[in-house]
């Protein structure tokens, strides 16, 4: 019998190799990648920006201090940022299941996260507040001044605001100056605010001549409340340059008409005893003098119509104010008037200011200006040596515009 063969065991067949799958390029997802990147470090600031102006609209925040609000706000926009920030990038990890990586793949999402929160929790909320407090916008003021205005309007609905409202919503020019005039007759710090809210809000009462003279005039008679808010209002402005130099119809009525019609005033109060008549007569003389320069001003520039700069109004509004020698207004006067960035017209009104809230010992700085070869800066350096000189004199100006 023949001995057992060894049994040999069958060859297993050979395995195909596993071929990975091709992915998409690296490129393809790039769109998709830096779209989701960008949404999750947006995303936080603008649900932050909503909840602080809803929040706002019951928490009077902008009441307090200006500087201490805008430090709250701040905090808070970070704070809210910061928390979106984690939540969202966590409901996103949770949504995609990634697996879990190690070594360095696990060390860049840790930066890629890092670099989420900062910027959508601290650079874009910070670059955001601080765009809105330092830019400056055509009508004065920045983004924040508009946004903390329209809050307190929100917040208050005031008698006050409710004639602001009615100015800034008519066409009708009797009905914004007597919306003024109302005021100026109410004449507290929530009227001043609602006047200054038409010089930021309503551009047309700079073009017409009469809206322009009763916001003047109504703005004015807050003497020092207003002269502060002013002061800020014109540091925050640009330079404006675009305004000619030429003597416009108030120079040209101070230079050949202004001494006969102060005779002529004069005269009326000398002889009319009757207060009444006496208004009457001195409110006929004014209307003549309005009709005169607005000629003159036709005569010596053909323009369509009257056209001033925010700066013109807080200039030509400072002159008007019932305050005796002022040290900022002539020291605002001065800087002014020696800064080349503005224009003629601008630095002329600011000379005259010197002269207005100067006294003797500040002579001084109106001569400088007669070294130039600024015609118009010399006639107004003129005038406000003229000007100042009666003023330490005692005397009455003689040539004053009224």
């Amino acid at each position: 019998m023949a001995p057992d063969q060894p049994v040999s065991s069958p060859t297993p067949a050979k395995e195909k190799p596993v071929v990975p799958q091709k992915q998409a390029p690296v490129v393809q997802n790039y769109p998709a990648a830096i779209a989701s990147f960008l949404l999750e470090v947006i995303i936080p600031t603008v649900v932050a920006l909503i909840l602080l102006y809803v929040l706002s609209g019951t928490v009077n925040l902008w009441s307090l201090d200006r500087n201490l609000a805008l430090i709250i706000a701040i905090v808070f926009l970070v704070v809210v940022c910061l928390i979106l920030s984690y939540v969202i990038d966590t409901f996103l990890r949770n949504l995609r299941r990634t697996p879990p990586v190690s070594g360095k793949k696990r060390a860049a999402q840790y930066r890629m996260r890092l670099i989420k929160f900062v910027l959508g929790g601290l650079i874009i909320p910070l670059g955001v507040m601080a765009a809105a407090n330092f830019s400056q916008l055509p009508g004065g003021g920045s983004l924040m001044d508009y946004y903390v205005r329209a809050i307190q309007t929100r917040l208050t609905t005031t008698p006050t605001s409710q004639v602001g409202d009615a100015i800034l919503s008519s066409t009708n020019p009797a009905t914004k100056i007597q919306g003024m005039k109302a005021l100026e007759a109410i004449h507290t710090t929530d009227a001043l605010d609602q006047l200054l809210r038409v010089v930021s809000s309503d551009p047309s009462v700079l073009k017409d001549a009469g809206e322009y003279t009763a916001l003047t005039e109504a703005v004015a008679s807050y003497g020092v409340d207003a002269k502060l808010k002013l002061l800020d209002i014109f540091g925050k402005l640009p330079p404006d340059t675009s305004k000619t130099s030429a003597l416009n119809g108030d120079d040209l009525y101070a230079r050949y008409f202004s001494l006969p019609v102060t005779a002529l005033r004069s005269e009326i109060n000398a002889q009319t005893s009757d207060s009444t008549a006496r208004q009457s007569q001195l409110s006929q003389v004014d209307g003549l003098i309005s009709s005169m320069k607005s000629s003159l001003a036709g005569i010596q520039s053909p323009a369509p119509g009257p056209s001033f700069t925010t700066q013109d109004f807080i200039l030509d509004t400072l002159m008007q104010m019932d305050i005796k020698n002022d040290g900022d207004l002539k020291t605002f006067g001065r800087l002014t008037a020696a800064n080349t960035a503005y224009s003629d017209e601008i630095r002329g009104k600011a000379i005259l200011l010197i002269a207005k809230y100067g006294d003797k010992v500040d002579m001084g700085l109106l001569y400088p200006f007669l070294d130039g070869s600024d015609d118009y800066l010399k006639a107004k350096a003129l005038e406000g040596i003229t000007d100042l000189q009666l003023k330490v004199s005692g005397s009455a100006n003689p040539t004053a515009t009224p």
